[in-house]
């Protein structure tokens, strides 16, 4: 896991959530993902900022949560479960708006992450398996895993979004490119 992109993440948002689940496993992120901290480190409040490389004047501005999870929360699953469904990345990414999203299809329809959210663990894995998880309560929520196991978990754009998106592509397609008049 790439510390660094993780840091990097949290700092543009200027939140860090630190999750810790019933089996001492640690979770964390920036509200919108989370990524499994993969050591035997336990992060805290008195050594996060040190490890993490984060100025004082810096700490002051951020909102900062370390908390646990309780035992109904699934959220922060190391294994797929069977209701969760997979998912394959289709094509290119997709810049809109000045964010690269990365599309993905499956059952649900288009689920669309922000590609920021993949940075931490894609120079570590080269294979990933995604998976939607849907959950009463809670908006769905894509799941990375290598291996069967949860690496990374990442909130997709909204559907409306999503729709907006698919609308531009539409016009896309359909309206002829002005470069190409007269040739």
């Amino acid at each position: 896991m790439n510390i660094q992109a993780i840091r990097n993440i949290c700092m543009a948002a200027q939140r860090v959530y630190v999750w810790t689940t019933e089996d001492g496993q640690q979770w964390i992120g920036d509200g919108a993902c989370m990524y499994s901290v993969e050591s035997n480190l336990q992060l805290n409040r008195s050594n996060f900022f040190t490890i993490f490389n984060i100025p004082k004047k810096q700490i002051a501005k951020m909102t900062i949560h370390f908390g646990g999870t309780n035992e109904n929360d699934n959220r922060i699953d190391a294994n797929p479960h069977d209701a969760d469904t997979p998912l394959k990345q289709i094509g290119y990414p997709v810049l809109h708006r000045g964010d690269l999203l990365y599309a993905l299809t499956g059952p649900p329809g288009l689920v669309m992450i922000n590609s920021k959210y993949l940075q931490p663990v894609e120079n570590e894995y080269a294979d990933f398996m995604f998976y939607i998880r849907r959950e009463k309560g809670f908006r769905p929520y894509v799941i990375v895993c290598v291996d069967g196991l949860a690496k990374a978990i990442i909130t997709p754009f909204r559907s409306q979004t999503v729709s907006e998106i698919q609308d531009e592509l539409r016009k896309m397609c359909t309206q002829p490119d002005p470069l190409w008049k007269g040739i």
